[in-house]
């Protein structure tokens, strides 16, 4: 056994010892032929696309129209972060009104949106164009849900949750010392089993009535409209007419 391996070792270094001399210089020229095959495949596509267009510049205007609309909407989408900050600022707009003088549906969702940041139930969503904030049944982070009162539809199963969670969380005192919140603690031991089934997941079809919120072209839509007359009461003119 070892005699054949010493002599397939020997013919191995046999054979590549009889390599051609002009081995390297034959992977540098198949190397350039590749970049040469590849410049000529990419070259005949430009020259076949541009003859195309000339053919049919209306179509080739409203492809490139559309190619650029969609890309200076994928590049406009606002993201979680903008969400947040035109909240904070519209809420700290709002303190400057008098309550009296206050819309009641934007204080109301301005209301409802902080309870929603305040549960752990806010979630977003990218899908290239638009961005979408909407409402989840239980906290990514501690598994828990409270219920939702801005959205008739989903609060009565927040609720149910809401009523579980506290049954069974534990009631004992975390130990001497320990750094860790007894609520983080007590979820992240015994999380409910809805909120760790993937199957018990939000479905796509029951996301319309979730839905916080809609970003496009760099503007939260639904926040924007509603914060658009934050400050006139139609309840006062009613009741002075």
């Amino acid at each position: 056994m070892v005699c054949t391996l010493e002599a397939l070792g020997q013919d191995v270094i046999t054979s590549y010892s009889t390599l051609p001399q002009g081995y390297e210089s034959y992977e540098r020229q198949a190397l350039a032929l590749y970049w040469k095959n590849l410049y000529l495949d990419y070259r005949e596509v430009a020259v076949e696309t541009y003859s195309k267009s000339k053919n049919k510049p209306k179509k080739t205007m409203a492809i490139f129209t559309g190619v650029g609309i969609l890309g200076y909407c994928a590049s406009t989408t606002p993201d979680e972060l903008k969400y947040r900050d035109q909240l904070l600022i519209y809420s700290n707009d709002m303190t400057l009104v008098g309550e009296s003088i206050r819309n009641p549906r934007a204080s109301r969702y301005l209301d409802q949106a902080e309870k929603y940041y305040d549960v752990g139930v806010v979630r977003s969503i990218s899908l290239g164009i638009f961005s979408v904030m909407w409402l989840d049944n239980y906290d990514s982070k501690y598994g828990t849900g409270l219920p939702c009162l801005y959205r008739r539809s989903i609060s009565i199963s927040l609720e149910l949750n809401a009523t579980n969670t506290t049954r069974r969380m534990p009631t004992a005192r975390p130990r001497f010392g320990s750094s860790v919140p007894r609520r983080a603690r007590a979820v992240s031991s015994c999380g409910i089993y809805s909120s760790q089934c993937d199957y018990l997941k939000p479905r796509f079809t029951e996301l319309t009535d979730r839905v916080l919120d809609v970003g496009f072209l760099g503007r939260w839509w639904i926040l924007h409209n509603i914060m658009r007359d934050f400050d006139v009461n139609p309840i006062e003119f009613l009741n002075k007419t």
